[in-house]
Order: C-alpha cells, then sequence, then structure tokens
C-alpha cells in the first residue's frame, strides 16, 4: 500500500508498505478520504533537533511494521473483517472513530475510547494512520454511513464534525441563543454551520479571507476579521457594529483557535450568565470573569454512542460539509496536500482515492 509518512521539520514521503491484515474483532478499510487536521500539522511542522535526525530518519526507515503514518480523518469501504465481526461486512461504508482503546473498561463502555487509559489515537506512533491506502481498526471503531452521507462527511465525522457537535451540545444551544465563534478553521466553520442548524444567530470571528467568504457561505450571521479589527484606528466602530447587531451581548460563545486574545474576546462579548466551550485551550481565566457568572467548559471530541445522533442531525439539516472542501489531493500527492493546509490560505484539505 501507498501511504505517507511525516519527517519532521516539514517534511514528508509517500512510501510503499506491505498491505496490513485484520485480526480477530478488527477490520480492513480501504481508505477512501482522508482529512488534514491542525494537529497533523503540528507533527508535520514539528522541529527535530539536529543531533536527533539521523537517529529519527534511521527509526522510522525500519520501524517495523510502519514509522508513524499520520490521519485521523478517514472514511472508505469495509475490504475484509477478521474473525467475530458481526457489526459490519465487506462493502459497507464507514467513518472510522479514531481513538483506538482497550474496549471493555468503564470509559470504553461509556463510550469514551478517549479516556481510556489504554487509548491510542490514530497517526501518533503505535497507531497507524489514515493517509493510507488501507487501514486496520477495532470493529467497535467502525461507524457505519447512512445513506445520504458521503465518504467526505465521513471524514468530517471522524473529528471537525463530532468535535463541533460535542461542544454545542454542551451549550444546549436554541433560536434563543445568539452565539460568538472565534476561529474558522474547519472545526470552526463547522460551528458555524451547526450553531444555524440549531437555530442560533451567530458571529463568525476569524482571518484570511477564503475563511471569511465560507463562515458567509454557511449563513453567518456576522462575520468579523480580527486582523481588520486589530488594525483599525477606530476599534470602537467596529464594535459599535456588533452591538448593533447582537444587542445585549451574547449569551453562548465557542472558541476553537486556542488564541488567548480569541479567549480573551470571547470572554468580554459574553452577557451576565453566558456559557462558553472550547475546544482549544487558550488564555488563563481573567479575574473579572469571576464576577459575570460566566461558565466555561473544555470539550474534546465525542463519545462513541453519540454518532447516529450526529449522522441524523447531518441528514436532517442537510449540512453539505463538503461546501468547505477547496482542495483535493490523491494519495500520490499527500506531501502536496500538507504543504498547501500549512499555508492556511484554503478551507478543508483532503486526499481522496477514486
Amino acid at each position: 500500500m501507498k501511504a505517507l509518512v511525516l519527517l519532521g521539520d516539514s517534511r514528508s514521503e509517500v512510501r510503499e508498505f506491505p498491505d496490513p491484515k485484520p485480526g480477530p474483532g478488527e477490520v480492513l478499510v480501504r481508505i477512501k478520504v482522508s482529512g488534514v487536521c491542525g494537529s497533523d500539522l503540528k507533527q508535520y511542522v514539528y522541529k527535530v533537533p539536529p543531533e536527533k535526525q539521523k537517529e529519527m530518519d534511521a527509526k522510522f526507515k525500519d520501524a517495523k511494521p510502519y514509522p508513524p503514518i499520520p490521519g485521523h480523518e478517514g472514511s472508505g469501504v469495509v475490504e475484509e473483517t477478521g474473525e467475530g465481526v458481526t457489526s459490519v461486512k465487506p462493502g459497507d461504508r464507514v467513518s472510522i472513530y479514531h481513538y483506538e482503546s482497550c474496549g471493555k473498561c468503564e470509559q470504553c463502555v461509556k463510550g469514551y475510547f478517549m479516556r481510556c487509559s489504554k487509548t491510542k489515537g490514530m497517526g501518533q506512533i503505535g497507531c497507524q494512520g489514515s493517509f493510507a491506502d488501507l487501514k486496520v481498526t477495532p470493529e467497535r471503531n467502525c461507524m457505519v454511513l447512512s445513506e445520504g452521507l458521503s465518504f467526505v462527511d465521513g471524514a468530517f465525522i471522524a473529528c471537525g464534525a463530532q468535535t463541533s457537535f460535542a461542544a454545542l451540545n454542551k451549550l444546549g444551544l436554541s433560536g434563543l441563543d445568539d452565539i460568538a465563534i472565534f476561529g474558522l478553521g474547519p472545526v470552526g466553520l463547522c460551528g458555524v454551520v451547526m450553531a444555524k442548524a440549531m437555530g442560533a444567530k451567530v458571529a463568525a470571528f476569524g482571518r484570511r479571507e477564503i475563511r471569511l467568504g465560507l463562515a458567509r457561505k454557511f449563513g453567518a450571521d456576522m462575520v468579523v476579521d480580527i486582523d481588520a479589527v486589530k488594525a483599525d484606528k477606530n476599534p470602537k466602530k467596529i464594535w459599535g457594529d456588533i452591538r448593533e447587531k447582537f444587542p445585549g451581548s451574547f449569551s453562548a460563545g465557542y472558541e476553537t483557535s486556542g488564541s488567548e486574545d480569541a479567549m480573551k474576546w470571547m470572554l468580554q462579548l459574553l452577557t451576565f450568565d453566558g456559557r462558553a466551550v472550547t475546544v482549544a485551550g487558550g488564555a488563563p481565566i481573567p479575574n473579572w470573569f469571576i464576577g459575570r457568572d460566566t461558565s466555561i467548559r473544555g470539550s474534546f471530541i465525542m463519545p462513541r454512542g453519540m454518532y447516529d445522533k450526529l449522522a441524523g442531525f447531518m441528514l436532517k439539516h442537510k449540512t453539505n460539509l463538503e461546501k468547505m472542501v477547496t482542495h483535493r489531493f490523491p494519495i500520490e500527492k499527500a506531501k502536496e496536500a500538507f504543504e498547501t493546509a500549512a499555508a492556511k490560505e484554503c478551507g478543508k484539505v483532503i486526499v481522496e482515492w477514486k
């Protein structure tokens, strides 16, 4: 099979490896779409200390069965099943839940595979990722795609869509809410789509015209260019425009960028008793936050058992996340896919197999 290998310092190669085989309880998936995630890019740009470079290159060259193959946003077709597999069969279209775990502990039984003490994230050392022709995964990680959901939808479901869906469900959004969404990468844009579908009025804050344009396309009621706010000599006018369109402050906030400034701005925009969720960390909580009686939660992807609810939501609201894809590459050009995504002048970047 062909697969992408990350070598550090923004270097990557597509290499040939032996085809994997599924063991008992495992499924072999022929990948059809794999999306490039921001966390993949952190691996991609990782600076290898010069004294470690030769050692790292040698380790990757001789690693068995594979060196680290990135990717955790994969969907495809079941090619083969191992002994004892009953929930999927060859030919089924699936999205792959991207944390593999023991399947037996309390957290696994609840569907929180990412909380398992033995969890392994796809694309990390010891768990092959989805930028490969083939991927072996536990049966329980296969989320069968409903009719009406594409392989691109499946790639979003594997990470970006599920992250936003789980986070926004914590906010309990409705038509009574105004929400400020910070960060317009694919996760933030998924938040725009889903918050609108939940009935909320949305102000989207981000940078780069291509992503601001996508937020508009997905129905954001107001789009704010953060760079323009910083550059403007009269920022009160911009904030006045926001207050005019969203009087009474925001009842909800969603932060996806990990920016300290974005976190502070979101908290300042929230009304008393407002609520917010973050999936990316950010600034320490400021002192004035305490007096506003605001609540803020962290959120980390979704439990496996939430998939049917997410799939139903996407079908009901015709979310069409594929409109977010701006660049497509074959596996042979996966290197170019990462270069494009790292430049950030894009929406969603995917590798796809015809």
